[in-house]
Parts: C-alpha cells; structure tokens; sequence
C-alpha cells in the first residue's frame, strides 16, 4: 500500500463489514495464528468489546451504535479462522516432522546384508587390483627380445599415467597449483619415475618371481626408514623384527635362487635384487609423499593422478627414445595397451575404491596377493623354478611384510 492512501485512510474513517474482519484473519500467517490461539481469553464475556475493538481497529469507535451480538459474531468468525489456521499449521509441522523422519530412519532388513556390503565390495575390489598388478611380468614376459625393459616401463607409466590424470583431471589440477604441497608432489612423481623402469628391469634380470617378491616386500621396509628420518618416528621393535625375516628372505632367495631349467640366467640375479631394491625404494617414497600430501587436504584420487601426471611427462621422453621396437608388431603394442589399461589405470582405480573402506593394515595383507599371483604366474606360464632355498626366502619375505603390516602406527620422536 502506497503511503499517500494510507493517510487519506487513516484520515476518514470508513464502515468495515464483518467479511473484513474474516478476510485479515485469513490472510494471517500460521505462526501469527498460532500465537493469536495462545493470546485467545478463556472468559469469553470479558473479552468480547475488547478483542473485537482490536481486530476492526477505528471501526469499533467509528460506529458506536454496533450492537454487541455483532462484535460477538465477528469475533466467533475470527476466533473459528485462527483455530483453522492452528489446525493448518500444526499438520504443516506435522508433516514436515513426518518428512525429515521419512529420509533419515531407514527400515532394517533381515533378507540383505547391508552393513557388510561395502565392506565385502572394497575387499573384492583390492583383490581384482593386486590380480591385475600380479601379471604384469607375466605379460611383459611376451614381449620380443627387441623391447626394452625401459620401454615398458615408459609406456606403461606414460599412457596409464595419462588415463589417471585425465580421470581425475580437476582434483589432479587442484593439487598442481597448490604451492605448499608442490615438493611433495614433485617427489611423489619422481617415486613413479623410478619405479616402473627399475621394477620392470629386475623382472628382466632376476626373474617373474624374484624381481616381483623384491620390489613389492622391500617396499614397506624402504616406508618405514623414510618415517624414521623425515618423520622423525620412532623404528619399533616389530618393525626390527619384520626387517630382519625379510633381509634374511632375501638371502636365501638369491642364494637358492632358480632351478637348473629355469630360463632366468643366474649371473644376472644380483643386479636384478639391486634394481628391485630401487623399484621397492621409488614406490616407498611415492607413498611417503603423497600420503603428505593427502594429509593436507586433498583427495586421494587427485594426489594419484596428479602424481602419475607428472610422472608420465620424463617417461614419454624415454619413450620417444627407446619404444621404436614396441611399435615393430601389433602383438606387442596389445601387450602395452594391457598394462597401461589393466594393472595401472584400471587397477589403481579398483585400488582407490579399496583403501577408503578398509584400514590399512588390511589393505596391506590384502596387497600379498600381488606377489603370490606373480610366482604362480611365472612358474606355471613362464616357466621359471625356484629351489627350495628359493621358496623358503619367498614365504620369509612375505612374513616379514605381514609381521610389518599388522605393527601399530610408530610413534613419534618428539
């Protein structure tokens, strides 16, 4: 309402009907109703004149010849329509009450097992992962003689790393620009540089089995010293004792290393324990990094495809350098795509659905998988055989990984 006709109002009186007084009642909000409800007298004969007086405002006085059984009669049409607005809004509450009920409590059910269906779904997912991961020497395995260990890795690392970072390409850009984790991530990246070209060299020297059991068991020894100097954490006396089974793994399982008919040659085993100490080393620091930089905010699918972004950027110049001979035949470029797509892109994404539903000790038991589908790969399609020495050091290797795996946090020096 305009304010020169709210003056000109307010100058004459005019005569108000009974429907005016109805139609400010029913315009009123709930909440207006509801306290009018409250205010209501209980004597009704005392209230009339002046309840009436205050719903029809200057009327009342305006015209003093109202006879009383019409102030009564409005205020019984104003009293029915407050109670029709407190009804109204009471069943408003009501089913707004009702509502948020319906969308929080859920009914139980006794047919499907609900609570242990995501946890069934992330251990299954670990498991396709560590399967996809453990044929990896397997199918590198099939590469002609002319493929370099180097260009493997490369590509792997430079299209599965691609892949990564273009899935997860907004979390991956956000965790570039963010300036205070920017070392963290450089170093993550190079943790993924090294890895995937000294993992696939020792499996070219030392064999499926051996290049697998020392890159993937030495790995979490290599975490541990890097908490132990960067973190400042305390080594454990089960950390010690884990160290020391997987050390003595190793001995055996160089010393006893392959059987006669084995076609790994047993001059090169040596050098192939060395790079697959440096593999276990580079995914160590991988995983000391970019759990820093997890910690600091972002998510863990955007510090993976970050990290394996900027990892693939050096391993495409090594590509360029050294994979002419992958793109001799149609074979071995099917072989690259595989572990591009399958054990790196594929099964790190299965590997992410894993890790947030289960703790980290059982992730790391589950891991052992890897490993173990490795060895039966390499023995039985390959055709690598370890002496009994060698299976020996293989179980202690595995051991010592999971006497690790199931230690407490250490706990820091400070």
């Amino acid at each position: 309402m305009s304010t020169p006709r709210a003056l000109a109002m307010m100058r004459r009186p005019t005569a108000e009907t009974p429907g005016t007084a109805r139609s400010s009642s029913m315009t009123a909000s709930p909440s207006c109703a509801a306290a009018n409800c409250a205010a209501a007298p209980s004597t009704p004969e005392a209230s009339r004149i002046p309840v009436a007086a205050s719903r029809t405002g200057s009327a009342v006085s305006a015209r003093p010849s109202t006879s009383i059984h019409t102030v009564t009669a409005r205020r019984k049409v104003g009293a029915s329509c407050d109670t029709m607005m407190c009804q109204r809004a009471r069943v408003q509450r009501a089913m707004s009450s009702f509502s948020v009920m319906r969308t929080t409590v859920r009914r139980p059910s006794f047919h499907s097992p609900t609570p242990r269906s995501p946890m069934s779904a992330a251990v299954w997912a670990l498991v396709v992962s560590c399967v996809l991961w453990g044929t990896t020497g397997t199918a590198a395995s099939f590469f002609p003689d002319a493929v370099s260990p180097l260009a493997i890795g490369a590509s792997t690392m430079t299209i599965g790393g691609a892949l990564l970072f273009v899935a997860s390409r907004r979390a991956a850009l956000t965790v570039i620009r963010d300036r205070a984790v920017r070392g963290w991530l450089v170093a993550a990246a190079l943790g993924m540089v090294a890895y995937p070209l000294s993992f696939y060299a020792s499996m070219d020297l030392a064999g499926v089995a051996i290049g697998n059991v020392i890159s993937l068991g030495s790995g979490p020894l290599f975490a541990a010293l890097l908490e132990w100097r960067v973190a400042r954490t305390r080594l454990t006396g089960r950390w010690m004792l884990s160290a020391a089974i997987a050390i003595t793994g190793m001995t055996l399982l160089v010393a006893g290393g392959h059987g006669d008919d084995s076609p790994v040659d047993a001059a090169s085993i040596p050098a192939g324990v060395a790079l697959g100490l440096v593999a276990g080393a580079g995914y160590a620091l991988f995983t000391f990094a970019s759990g820093i930089v997890i910690r600091a905010g972002h998510s863990g699918r955007g510090t993976m495809g970050a990290a394996f972004g900027l990892a693939a950027l050096p391993l495409a110049v090594v590509l360029l350098v050294v994979g002419a001979p992958l793109l001799a035949t149609p074979s071995s470029i099917g072989i690259a795509l595989y572990l591009a797509v399958g054990p790196m892109f594929l099964a790190y994404l299965f590997f992410a659905v894993g890790v947030r539903a289960l703790a980290s000790s059982t992730v790391t038991v589950i891991t052992l998988l890897e490993p173990l589908v490795a060895t039966l790969l390499a023995v039985l399609v390959v055709g690598e055989r370890l002496d009994p020495l060698g299976w020996a050091g293989l179980a202690l290797i595995l051991s010592g990984v999971t006497v690790l795996s199931t230690a407490r946090q250490p706990r820091s020096a400070h």
